[in-house]
């Protein structure tokens, strides 16, 4: 239900690959442009420096980005995105260090580093194939270069001291600057991961890369078309516009809103202190299972003991994975019926408003109250530039449910299609 990385991958992807050529190698750009926040070129003192775009080029923030991963630089995909977008990535991880239960997320951050301190302390066990592990042909099947599994724990170390390792610093965190410290050891160990797997995909997506050629068209306002050409490949045209002084593609920009109010709405249901307590002994149990394995291993005094416990440990961790799902309460009446989601009765308010995500937070968290025993089991936010919409349920009675809304002047009622059509007060 928490969208927070999906919402982060998904914008290094549109900066990444929306708009690339299908073609081999893989290849993509991001692209922003105008005043950027900053960038990790730095000055002479090592620090951060600010970003040289060239302001009457549209795809000098695309230029920006695959130079940045190229020079294993985060920062540049962060910068990639106008400050609106960058305000709302932030407080999303802020949202959700303020929301997650702390009991739960110090496990997890305990299991972290246990499992670094393992990588570091049996490295020569891992290094060495188990006497079962059949001997690489030579050649083209030669084994591959091992893993440096001291980088990996200190990859790991450097995450858990960082804002994601205590959730008072993350209620703060800055993204930008994580994206310039942690951000540059994430993507290093990318890079050697991909070294170790046939063909090196990586680095032929940034082969591709380095061999794109971008030009843009004379903007039309705050409208723009980006050439991306590859050699020996038709040019691929992608529409841009301008937001916050940066060139980003449309799609992206068109369906920002809705995304981040969608990732607001399920995080403050998945992560409400009820659900979070119905759902915890569970992620309890599949904690303490993680912990009952790294026991074994750190107590391994052989390494044909180490290996039993690690192949039984991975094999039993998919049995721990499949089947750790824990759900959202849903109408009691319909449990168990296979429509319990579906079955719950819903109620749809349409407030034309601009309302700020702090405004459609409070919002939503009043409409949820006033559903039926103020379970607001369901909750779910959609908008636009003129309007949001708020799904809350279970609400049994509309006509009654659509009296009670608070600050707002309600229009019309729907209670046949259960919807609510409203406005601010004095609006």
């Amino acid at each position: 239900m928490v969208r927070i990385t999906w919402l982060f991958v998904a914008v290094c992807g549109v900066g990444l690959l929306v708009g690339c050529p299908s073609s081999p190698p893989p290849a993509g750009t991001g692209s922003g442009n105008g005043k950027s926040t900053t960038e990790t070129s730095g000055d002479s003192t090592g620090k951060p420096g600010p970003a040289s775009f060239d302001p009457n080029d549209p795809a000098a923030g695309a230029r920006n980005v695959m130079t940045g991963l190229t020079n294993r630089k985060l920062r540049a995909l962060w910068d990639f995105l106008p400050s609106g977008y960058q305000d709302d990535l932030q407080s999303l991880t802020r949202q959700f260090a303020t929301k997650m239960d702390p009991e739960i997320w110090g496990r997890v951050i305990a299991i972290v580093r246990r499992s670094a301190s393992i990588l570091r302390e049996k490295e020569p066990w891992l290094q060495t194939p188990a006497a079962n592990t059949p001997k690489a042909a030579g050649g083209a099947n030669a084994a591959p270069e091992p893993v440096n599994y001291k980088a990996v724990a200190a990859l790991l170390d450097a995450l858990a001291d960082s804002e994601l390792g205590d959730l008072d610093r993350l209620k703060k965190i800055d993204v930008g600057a994580w994206c310039d410290g942690v951000g540059v050891q994430l993507l290093e160990q990318l890079h050697q991961f991909a070294e170790r797997m046939p063909n090196d995909p990586l680095a032929r997506t940034m082969t591709g890369v380095a061999d794109l050629e971008l030009k843009s068209r004379k903007p039309k306002g705050d409208e723009v078309i980006i050439e991306i050409i590859a050699p020996r490949e038709l040019p691929v045209e992608i529409p841009y516009v301008k937001v916050d002084g940066k060139w980003i593609p449309r799609d992206l920009a068109n369906g920002w809103i809705e995304a981040v109010g969608e990732s607001r709405a399920r995080m403050a249901v998945a992560l409400s202190e009820e659900n979070l307590a119905a759902a915890k002994p569970q992620i309890l149990t599949a904690l303490g299972f993680f912990d009952e394995w790294l026991g074994r291993l750190e107590k391994a005094k052989t390494k044909e003991e180490f290996d039993f416990a690690w192949s039984q440990g991975l094999q039993n961790s998919m049995t721990v994975l499949a089947t750790f799902s824990p759900s959202l309460p849903v109408d009691p009446a319909m449990e168990g019926t296979g429509e319990e989601e579906s079955a719950i009765p819903l109620a749809k308010v349409v407030v034309t408003a601009e309302l700020t995500f702090e405004q459609q937070d409070e919002l939503l968290e009043k409409l949820a109250k006033l559903t039926d025993e103020g379970a607001g089991t369901f909750r779910e936010i959609s908008a636009s530039n003129t309007e949001v919409s708020f799904t809350v349920g279970p609400v049994s009675d509309v006509a009654a449910f659509a009296r009670k809304l608070p600050g707002l002047t309600v229009s019309k009622v729907d209670s046949e299609a259960r919807m609510i059509w409203a406005a601010p007060k004095g609006r």
